[in-house]
């Protein structure tokens, strides 16, 4: 007869590994991920435009970004990308690309924090290997270091950091703030580890649980056993599944506070002197549009400063920008640290709320099994 605290531990083992601690490890390397992947974003804004020149150097320039369209494909890797100031190479090995969904359909307006659509839909990742045409004309943003060799000019990464590319299909000028916008994985407990950890979980819990009901009289294990091992089915049981989409919908609130919090910060040079970020406006004419955070108190007595447009942005406008600014109800590292608290609330309130779906279905569950036996 097996011992049943050992039982017990042992089925919590196996479920707080399986369906804890692997998939908020997915997680936190899944937000990692995509938070450095926005701070280069950002960074590529303060780096130099490529502008290809006749030259003999053979060097390494450092970081650069370049807006263009495809040209052409050179072997298996090498990419000619033809822009305003002129034609250079991209070298896709170790390269992350991603690709931003078009404008349209699956954007919604906050004019609140922007003038433009944003997207609903996160930001698509995809190796180079798993891209098996781009048509000519296909157009790209890059960022990475850039080497001349012998007048040729290429992109490519470095073991710091690796090449950015980015595949659009809309204005330039937005490009950025889009991609800062749904750069984040939709719901980063359900990452790649997510599915393998909760299969595997299940199936071995399910068989110590077997195990269990051949070896053991002790019922309340039996059940505690089986429930976990059927724990991916009893969360969208009655009443569970209703906080279960209470839940998601406290996420993708959460969510949406991050994607704010890295917009207010947008204006801010990656790299700032003292005041150097701040504008002066000395009227209203050089606004190009107000941000503040979904939920900011609206009073009369607030006074905007303003905060002038990245130079990288304005470089990679259609239209002349120059001189206009952003205004702001509050220092934008204040307002980030007010969206980053809601975020937290939301993010903490879904943990709960799931938390207490599962408790209800099984104590229901219980209830039922109880009446069975």
């Amino acid at each position: 007869m097996p011992d049943p605290i050992l039982s017990l531990v042992q089925l919590l083992s196996l479920a707080a590994l399986f369906y804890l601690l692997i998939p908020v490890s997915g997680a936190f390397y899944v937000r990692r991920q995509w938070r450095i992947f926005r701070k280069n974003l950002r960074h590529s804004l303060d780096v130099p435009l490529v502008v290809p020149r006749v030259t003999s150097l053979s060097a390494s320039l450092g970081l650069h970004r370049f807006l263009g369209q495809l040209e052409a494909i050179e072997g298996s890797t090498l990419l000619w990308i033809r822009g305003k100031s002129g034609t250079i190479t991209a070298d896709m090995k170790d390269a992350r690309i991603y690709k931003q969904t078009d404008p349209g359909i699956n954007d919604e307006l906050y004019r609140h924090l922007y003038p433009y659509a944003l997207p609903k839909i996160s930001l698509s990742q995809m190796p180079w290997s798993d891209i098996f045409s781009l048509t000519e004309g296909t157009r790209l943003f890059l960022f990475g270091n850039l080497d001349v060799q012998g007048g040729k000019y290429c992109l490519r990464s470095t073991r710091e950091i690796p090449l950015t590319v980015i595949i659009y299909n809309e204005d330039p000028f937005t490009l950025i703030p889009r991609c800062i916008w749904s750069g984040r994985q939709t719901n980063e407990l359900w990452n790649f580890l997510t599915p393998w950890s909760i299969l595997t979980g299940s199936l071995l819990l399910l068989i110590s649980t077997l195990w269990q009901f051949q070896n053991t009289n002790n019922y309340g294990i039996q059940f505690l056993g089986l429930s976990m091992a059927l724990l991916p089915v009893i969360l969208f049981l009655p009443p569970g599944v209703f906080l279960f989409n209470l839940y998601q919908r406290f996420w993708e609130k959460g969510k949406k506070y991050r994607a704010e919090r890295d917009l207010m910060r947008l204006s801010l040079s990656s790299y700032p002197a003292e005041g150097e970020n701040q504008a002066v406006c000395e009227d209203e004419t050089e606004i190009l549009f107000s941000r503040k955070p979904t939920g900011w108190p609206d009073t009369e007595e607030i006074e905007y400063c303003c905060y002038g447009i990245p130079e990288g942005l304005l470089e990679m406008s259609d239209i002349d920008l120059k001189g206009c600014c952003i205004s702001y109800p509050a220092d934008p590292e204040l307002l980030a640290a007010f969206c980053q608290k809601r975020a937290f609330l939301y993010e903490a309130l879904s943990g709960i709320v799931l938390v207490v779906g599962m408790f209800l279905n099984y104590l229901l569950i219980w209830f039922i099994a109880k009446g069975l036996y």
